[in-house]
């Protein structure tokens, strides 16, 4: 029933003052502590598409985690060659207090044996590198280091497959040395072009040379020789290595021919360039550091003096899709979407085996 209107609420007692109560803190963020320094070769960020690349995937990692702008950046080393020399540049940056320190390529694998050793609660992580001796003879990798490797053969058999699907027939390799990385890119292209002819019917038409020149760097020797393959009939080169491609791309040039790169996407470069066998060294980057990050700054167990081998399933490496650098005209990006598909469900098998040729239909020649 209603109140009368004569009814008023009777007076409460008066209560004594409750103190305000204090506001709970923000719990904070796993991680936030957090101090990353990328080591680079002096200049590099200049001219070295990959050190640019680590340090996108740095950068990238480091604004959607909230770091401030001096909780990361990166310190040129005077000359990352000399052991020494790399091993102060990593003590510089955990005196200034870094305790994460990426360090991109093989020429930090002897400075960071050391320094892992060194500094047992710094994070370490290499990229496309494994840390070991001077001497080659002891490779280890501690706790407090992740490595990332890729699985560079499944890059150069997208690479090959493409160009036989876009119709080429005759194609070369010029491949800089006979190590894991770079026989890797070379015996995926072999898979995938002889994949490719396979499927179309036209395997013995299809003919690959192979030629290792021993260098990761153009001149005028690797001009000539690129200009003798392509006045013998090569359409398309391989080039697998460093600036290799310079000197592919200035042979090419006189006889309508073209080059597919490898490592980084250098289709902004010549235009001659018909695709690059890419790994993605900013997502790859960007992926550890979170999982370094949401485990409090030290690698979880499977990170932890463990390689990481990231591939097409990672989405870690492939072919730049853009429309600057996507220059096929009869293999589609519907084609390119297939055999990724095929690979990543294991209907396409690459094989990494480094110690023999891959058994193809194929011609491959090795002058």
């Amino acid at each position: 029933p209603e109140e009368p209107s004569w009814y008023t609420e009777p007076e409460q007692p008066e209560q004594p003052d409750q103190p305000e109560p204090e506001p709970e803190p923000e719990p904070e963020p796993v991680g936030s502590s957090m101090k990353i320094a990328m080591i680079t070769e002096m200049k590099a960020m200049d001219y070295d598409e990959v050190t640019q690349l680590v340090w996108d995937g740095v950068m990238n990692f480091a604004s959607a985690a909230g770091l401030y702008s001096d909780e990361y950046r990166f310190y040129a080393c005077e000359d990352v060659y000399d052991t020494e020399k790399a091993l102060a540049t990593i003590r510089q940056a955990v005196s200034d207090g870094a305790n994460v320190i990426v360090c991109p390529g093989w020429m930090f694998e002897t400075g960071v044996y050391e320094a892992q050793k060194a500094y047992p609660n710094v994070s370490f992580l290499l990229v496309d590198a494994e840390p070991h001796d001077a001497s080659y003879a002891n490779y280890e990798t501690a706790d407090n280091t992740h490595c990332i490797l890729y699985r560079s053969e499944e890059a150069g058999f997208l690479a090959g497959y493409a160009a036989v699907k876009e119709g080429y027939r005759n194609l070369g390799i010029l491949a800089a040395m006979p190590v894991n990385e770079v026989v890797r890119y070379n015996y995926g292209f072999i898979q995938g072009a002889n994949l490719a002819a396979e499927e179309l019917g036209v395997a013995d038409e299809v003919q690959i040379r192979l030629w290792y020149c021993n260098q990761f760097y153009s001149d005028e020797g690797i001009v000539m020789e690129m200009q003798t393959w392509y006045s013998d009939g090569v359409e398309v080169v391989f080039a697998c290595g460093g600036g290799l491609y310079l000197g592919a791309s200035e042979a090419a040039d006189s006889y309508g021919g073209k080059v597919i790169g490898c490592d980084y996407d250098v289709s902004e470069y010549e235009p001659n360039i018909l695709t690059s066998a890419v790994k993605f060294y900013d997502e790859s980057v960007r992926l550890s550091l979170w999982d370094l990050y949401r485990n409090g700054g030290k690698w979880p167990y499977e990170f932890a003096g463990r390689t990481a081998y990231l591939g097409l399933s990672d989405d870690c490496l492939g072919l730049p899709t853009d429309s600057g650098a996507w220059r096929f005209r009869q293999f589609s990006l519907s084609d390119y979407s297939d055999i990724c598909s095929r690979i990543r469900r294991g209907q396409v098998t690459v094989s990494n085996d480094t110690e023999s040729l891959p058994n193809v239909s194929v011609d491959v020649y090795i002058p």
